[in-house]
């Protein structure tokens, strides 16, 4: 063989070894890596997907690729992650970066170009694959607070990129992690009724001596549910548990694991959790539709049956990613022995969570597909005479997607677009279908109907006295509101060019930098909003630069 034919083998050789080996990743911050938010973490409607790192109270942290790729997308929002990026990887995973300030150079330029060319702050965009490649530990951002966001963090996730189901970025990164979940309380119920788990009572941990004391329970059919936090630094946020599994008399009954979420998932965290006097206790017991794949192993959906007055040995374990385990031992014993109860068919209609239901009540039409909710419940539904206010319970049911509640409208035409449903949570938006009005919703309670014919409002200080000089203004800011049901949409001119205005939902602020390339002298400025159902507001500025 000659000298050239052995360096191609060599060099095939070794391409071959390399690909076959392992990357490994990089952290996106080099600061101190302080974990604020864990995976799985408890959050109010969903569970949280990634890690959030703390930046210390602090934005423009250098933020890094983890590893080589393409940026596969761009995401600017008011809402949820405010500015994120998505990068592919070859090894078939996404890496996300979110709430951040500003993108690099390169990623900036391209995400310019998507705006003006829809003319619109916000966007949602997928480059062409390798259009935008990052090389690992390339600076790809800063870090801010855009969005959702409650202080200055960076917000990180893994995904799978065909499934986009997030994984727990601690099944591949290592955290250094000595300390051990810490239990407080017990909670234990009674599930005779099979569609509503009743509390028969909570025991806070350090009140019963563990491996001595009996607990007696009014019931033979048993859920029980536990509050607990886990830390990675002593005195560090309160995070959620990785593990969790119950034995009953030594036999595995019941066993979840966080290590992957899909998004269709993400309001389970209502049913996974029970929220009582300012405590989450995450149940330990499932309902009739539930997410298998965090559940490796369960016995009767993890009820707890006792078949005979005797004292029986339960056993919690709570472990973290780095295998830190606590452990809980007592006993149990049923002074009541009880059969499961017929199921409540005294409201309205009855809805089952395997099939569509679909119902008609006066002038109110309602909708729940299958897969909707995750137990069968008992709908009741009050209207009043006009149908202008109506309620839909018990308020308590959880749902895993929306439902959706038809109006037959019969007013003014010019009414239809501005007719909205104010519940106890939210404003709904209707979609028209010819003469009825479509709601999507995603909670059972008090429904009211209302005319929205407001258009929003803007404030400013560009008229104050206590402006800034003319001769240093670089900088607008416009707060805006809007009564009923939000802002929709708006637009800044300067000149009467479009320019890229960011809008800030948590703060309600519209802000704009005037660039190297703005116009100096008098500069004539109109902005442009709409709310959710078509409003609209114009005002005009003149100003000095």
């Amino acid at each position: 063989m000659n000298k050239l034919s052995f360096l191609y083998v060599y060099l095939f050789f070794t391409l071959c070894v390399q690909a076959q080996v392992k990357p490994s990743l990089i952290w996106p911050l080099d600061s101190p890596r302080v974990l604020t938010g864990n995976f799985g973490e408890l959050r109010p409607n969903h569970f949280h997907t990634g890690l959030d790192f703390s930046t210390n109270g602090k934005e423009n942290l250098q933020v890094y690729a983890i590893e080589e790729g393409y940026v596969s997308r761009i995401r600017v929002s008011p809402y949820g992650y405010g500015k994120a990026l998505y990068i592919t990887h070859a090894n078939g995973k996404v890496s996300v970066y979110a709430h951040l300030n500003t993108f690099s150079l390169k990623i900036d330029k391209a995400l310019k170009q998507e705006q003006y060319a829809k003319q619109s702050f916000e966007v949602d965009f997928y480059p062409k694959p390798w259009s935008l490649f990052v090389r690992k530990n390339e600076i790809i951002a800063l870090s801010g607070n855009t969005g959702g966001s409650s202080g200055p963090h960076l917000h990180f996730e893994l995904r799978d990129e065909k499934t986009e189901i997030t994984i727990n970025p601690l099944s591949i990164y290592h955290v250094q992690d000595n300390i051990l979940p810490v239990l407080q309380q017990l909670a234990f119920y009674d599930l005779s009724d099979s569609l509503q788990p009743a509390l028969i009572r909570n025991v806070k941990t350090e009140d019963i001596n563990l491996s001595a004391d009996t607990l007696d329970l009014p019931g033979s059919l048993i859920g029980i549910a536990f509050e607990a936090y886990d830390q990675y630094l002593k005195k560090g946020n309160h995070n959620n548990v990785y593990e969790t599994k119950v034995f009953l008399d030594n036999k595995l009954i019941y066993h979840h694991r966080l290590n992957e979420m899909d998004f269709a998932d993400f309001r389970y965290v209502n049913e996974f959790c029970d929220y009582r006097n300012h405590s989450k206790f995450q149940k330990c017991f499932l309902p009739a539709l539930y997410p298998h794949y965090l559940y490796p192993e369960t016995q009767n959906k993890g009820r707890i049956i006792l078949r005979d007055s005797k004292s029986h040995t339960l056993r919690l374990v709570l472990a973290d990613e780095s295998g830190n385990q606590t452990e809980l031992s007592t006993f149990l014993r049923a002074t009541v022995m009880k059969e499961y109860k017929s199921p409540n068919n005294t409201g309205d209609d009855f809805m089952h969570c395997n099939r569509d239901t679909s119902l008609h009540v006066k002038q109110l039409s309602l909708h729940f597909p299958n897969q909707s909710l995750y137990n069968d419940v008992a709908l009741f539904i009050e209207t009043t005479s006009d149908g202008k206010e109506f309620v839909l319970g018990p308020s308590y049911v959880n749902f895993r997607s929306a439902f959706y509640i038809g109006l037959k409208f019969s007013g003014r035409e010019q009414d239809k677009q501005q007719t909205v449903l104010k519940t106890d949570q939210s404003v709904l938006v209707p979609e028209i279908r010819k003469d009825t009005l479509w709601f999507a919703c995603k909670n059972l309670g008090t429904f009211k109907q209302m005319i929205d014919s407001i258009p929003p409002s803007v404030k400013t200080v560009l008229a104050s006295k206590k402006r800034q000089p003319k001769s240093v203004r670089s900088r607008l800011e416009f707060f805006l509101s809007d009564k009923l049901s939000g802002i929709g949409q708006y637009a800044l001119y300067v000149n009467e060019q479009w320019v890229i205005a960011e809008y800030d939902a948590k703060s309600h602020c519209l802000s704009y930098v005037f660039e190297e390339q703005s116009p100096t002298g008098e500069v004539r400025l109109r902005l442009v909003l709409t709310d959710k159902v078509g409003n609209r507001l114009e005002q005009h500025y003149s100003i000095k630069r």
